[in-house]
């Protein structure tokens, strides 16, 4: 313990302590734009821009429709957004997507009212990058890079980032390209 407290000394500081600085010169309190899940604002203080937010979990857990549903929100409040999503087939992401958006599940229209679902979603700047599997970075890049001067995107969900990723060491290139 003498050891280790000398090694830690001025290292760790009581969470009050920080707090109290940094509500003295105000860093961190950007508000971020919300998610669309207040408890998750409260938590995390909403998403700001040229940041990563990273959402994991086991598998079921709801991350893909997390990351849908906070597209929704931002192409409900006008914001363009991109949903990357190798995993699942395009259809079936933008099936999902579309549900969310319309408040309404496709997989419960009639075939009626299923030709009518894809101009109501045409009034939401919402895109895709209709790909599945394992999508070169280059590609990727050139994607975003004419999305953002095409449609203005402003946000990004890159659902399943395994499926980009051949080693660790395109972490960097994922990084950089986005």
């Amino acid at each position: 313990v003498t050891k280790a407290s000398k090694m830690g000394a001025g290292l760790v500081t009581g969470l009050a302590d920080v707090l109290e600085s940094a509500l003295a010169d105000g860093s961190g309190l950007d508000p971020g734009k919300s998610t669309g899940i207040y408890d998750l604002d409260l938590v995390i203080g909403g998403i700001r821009p040229a940041e990563w937010t990273v959402v994991s979990g086991p598998t079921g857990g709801g991350k893909t429709t997390l990351i849908q549903s906070f597209l929704t929100y931002q192409v409900q409040d006008g914001e363009p957004s991109l949903l990357i999503g190798p995993e699942m087939s395009p259809h079936d992401n933008a099936i999902r997507w579309a549900s969310q958006l319309t408040g309404r599940s496709v997989f419960t229209m009639t075939v009626e009212e299923r030709k009518g679902i894809a101009p109501m979603v045409r009034a939401f700047p919402a895109y895709m990058l209709p790909k599945m599997g394992n999508v070169p970075m280059d590609e990727v890049a050139g994607a975003l890079e004419f999305a953002a001067r095409r449609f203005g995107i402003t946000r990004i969900g890159l659902d399943h980032l395994d499926f980009l990723l051949k080693d660790l060491n395109d972490v960097a290139e994922i990084d950089a390209t986005i």
